[in-house]
């Protein structure tokens, strides 16, 4: 399609305004991990546009600190709801989504951000040969850590989609909006770094 069909195509100039183009207001938005760092970053930026945003973390004290914190003061309507949830199990992931589901008919965006650092052996701390390398990085590490990473970085994302999907759907056969909610999975610069991060091989993987 030209460049001059596409403007066509469009209602009206003003729908390509940059105010327009990402407004969020009175959106429905779930910020898995949104209680600290880059997750409540995300969901201020979103609640001080309009959007009512929930943030779902493990410590209900730290949720409850982010609202505190974070609460839109602007007016633009916005809110920031806490919602203690495991998404590491499966049945975390149900009541979150049960409980959302009581109050909203409809989500349109998905944000999963939340994850861990297990901790791993520092590649430093032995000698830097092939002989020291694999005695450091296979005795000291777990393949328990490996899988609670790969367990709550890469798998729960997945089963917390899917979990989600018929409230996503729902955005538009339900709330009238022009396409269904989308998902945004975070991820980190740790998943593309050409170094170990100091031997933290089971996070950048799941990265």
């Amino acid at each position: 399609m030209s460049a001059s069909a596409l403007l066509q195509s469009v209602k009206g100039t003003d729908e390509l305004d940059v105010g327009r183009l990402f407004d969020v207001q009175g959106w429905v938005i779930i910020v898995t991990g949104g209680g600290t760092g880059l997750g409540l970053v995300t969901a201020t930026a979103l609640a001080q546009n309009g959007a009512k945003v929930y943030i779902t973390g493990r410590r209900e004290q730290v949720l409850l600190d982010a609202v505190k914190q974070a609460a839109p003061t602007n007016g633009r309507g916005g809110e920031i709801i806490a919602i203690q949830a495991d998404a590491a199990t499966k049945e975390g992931i149900l009541k979150l989504r049960d409980t959302i589901a009581v109050n909203e008919k409809f989500v349109n965006v998905l944000i999963n951000n939340h994850g861990v650092s297990v901790g791993a052996p520092d590649i430093n701390a032995c000698e830097q040969t092939p002989e020291g390398l694999s005695k450091k990085m296979f005795e000291d590490e777990s393949m328990e850590k490996w899988l609670e990473t790969c367990q709550i970085n890469t798998a729960s994302y997945y089963f917390t989609t899917f979990a989600f999907l018929p409230l996503l759907a729902a955005a538009k056969s339900i709330g009238g909006c022009p396409e269904p909610g989308n998902v945004v999975n975070l991820s980190s610069m740790s998943g593309i770094t050409k170094t170990s991060q100091r031997g933290q091989f089971n996070y950048n993987a799941g990265k």
